[in-house]
């Protein structure tokens, strides 16, 4: 069984959206983390175990997006000083909706029988999102889907606000770029730049069959680790949810292509069977690391 707990008109501040060299968005480790997060709590205040649920989708839409600049505090390489490093942050209103799913029979049944409205409340107030704060939550409207996630989620879709921008997954243009073997990071960068100022070999690609997006306005995010290591080669900072200390291994970040559409036309897409949402988030894991991407 899968519930859907969707918070509208959360006000989020001084959201980190800096990481490597981009900047604009949150990352959607972040987005993805908060999900996980919250079925972990979620789970601890039902008396389950934190296994007992899991994220199944995290979903970001975005209206009155105000970026803040400014400086985050740093090591000088080799030096035991500090250094100001350039860093952007974001405040916004936001509409939020995270996918839970009861895979055991004791998780179902709680879930099933509690009303957990105000719990959820609390919970996601209590929780960062991407180092920034989430304020003014309301009860969530919570959505059950006993079978397949898709009818409750197109219900989400249809129950944003009609200007609001939907953070949505255009990794298969990442995919793409390895594919034909382009620098991946150049890449990333042309695709921010307006088609007709982009590199020929660029354009070329973007106007492909294949890919045919360079007409959208596309941003590059962090979307999960890439391990450089095999085995870990030091202990953990903290306790993972089962209570383990684990090893952690050294890993660099990886990046992704979304895109902001505005809501409405995204459900026009979805009702003619255009398109799919892609637009709630999941980790994956690989024996590389993890990766988030959309459904």
């Amino acid at each position: 069984m899968n519930k859907i707990f969707f918070f509208k008109n959360v006000s989020a501040h001084h959201i980190k959206v800096s990481h490597a060299g981009f900047v604009g968005l949150p990352s959607i480790t972040g987005i993805t983390g908060l999900n996980r997060n919250f079925a972990i709590q979620l789970a601890k205040e039902l008396g389950l175990s934190p296994a007992d649920l899991q994220p199944a989708g995290a979903l970001l839409a975005m209206e009155g997006y105000h970026l803040h600049e400014g400086y985050k505090k740093g090591h000088k390489p080799g030096q035991a000083v500090y250094e100001a490093i350039p860093a952007a942050w974001a405040s916004f209103t936001a509409h939020i909706a995270l996918e839970i799913t009861a895979v055991t029979e004791a998780a179902q049944q709680k879930l099933a029988g509690a009303s957990v409205e105000a719990l959820a409340q609390g919970l996601l107030e209590a929780m960062p999102l991407c180092k920034g704060t989430l304020c003014n939550v309301q009860p969530p409207l919570v959505l059950v889907s006993e079978d397949a996630p898709g009818p409750a989620r197109l219900k989400v879709l249809q129950m944003l606000p009609a200007s609001s921008f939907v953070v949505r997954d255009y990794g298969y243009i990442v995919s793409g770029m390895r594919a034909e073997g382009l620098p991946l990071m150049e890449g990333l960068v042309a695709s921010t730049l307006r088609h007709a100022t982009r590199p020929a070999h660029y354009r070329e690609f973007f106007e492909s069959d294949a890919i045919a997006a360079h007409e959208f306005a596309l941003a590059p995010v962090m979307n999960g680790v890439l391990k450089i290591e095999e085995a870990p080669s030091a202990k953990s900072m903290r306790p993972d949810a089962m209570g383990n200390m684990t090893g952690s291994t050294v890993g660099s970040p990886a990046f992704t292509l979304t895109r902001l559409q505005m809501a409405a036309s995204l459900r026009i897409g979805v009702k003619n069977n255009d398109e799919p949402a892609l637009a709630f988030w999941r980790e994956y894991q690989y024996p590389q690391g993890y990766f988030c991407a959309a459904e």
